[in-house]
């Protein structure tokens, strides 16, 4: 059977984008080198702009919170040493809850996350054929690549350069690790 989306990769942005595609009645496909690796990258946000995210609704059968550390209330410390009260809570997410929370929502609705390597990749009218080193061909309405920087996602033929995704954030200096 045809799939709506075919999604190279099962981190945050891969897993992120299946399962909401599939909550939303697409058929999804997420293809990776190591499924069962989790992430091992620290994520942290303002907490107001998860509490009310779809994040929020994924399905937790664990009941394990979004959040696994909070700071209701945030102070910058300038130069000088003034305090100033930001207003709002900044957490670190649980990213092994929302892995998971994110698999069970995929898999809850039309989708599923397969072991593979994509082989080759050929567009026709219409559609997209993946075909991974593990003789599995999958043919989608829509492919994205969601592999990031890895390219163990991907074992293709030289050609094109690829688009390397990059990261840009703040350095923070805290009085202990979070």
């Amino acid at each position: 059977a045809e799939l709506d989306l075919l999604v190279i990769g099962a981190g945050p942005a891969g897993l992120g984008l299946g399962s909401y595609a599939a909550r939303e009645g697409l058929r999804v496909l997420v293809v990776d080198a190591n499924p069962r690796v989790e992430w091992h990258c620290t994520y942290c946000t303002w907490l107001p702009e998860l509490d009310s995210s779809w994040i929020q609704g994924l399905k937790r059968p664990d009941g394990a919170e979004v959040f696994d550390l909070r700071f209701n209330s945030t102070v910058m410390i300038g130069p000088d040493g003034e305090r100033i009260q930001l207003g709002r809570g900044y957490g670190r997410l649980n990213s092994s809850a929302i892995r998971s929370s994110m698999i069970s929502t995929l898999r809850a609705g039309q989708g599923d996350l397969v072991e593979g390597v994509v082989s080759q990749v050929e567009h026709g009218e219409g559609y997209t054929q993946v075909k991974t080193t593990q003789g599995h061909t999958h043919r989608a309405k829509c492919v994205v690549d969601a592999s990031g920087h890895y390219t163990s996602q991907l074992d293709l033929a030289p050609g094109p350069h690829r688009r390397w995704q990059c990261f840009v954030g703040e350095t923070l200096r805290c009085p202990q690790p979070h």
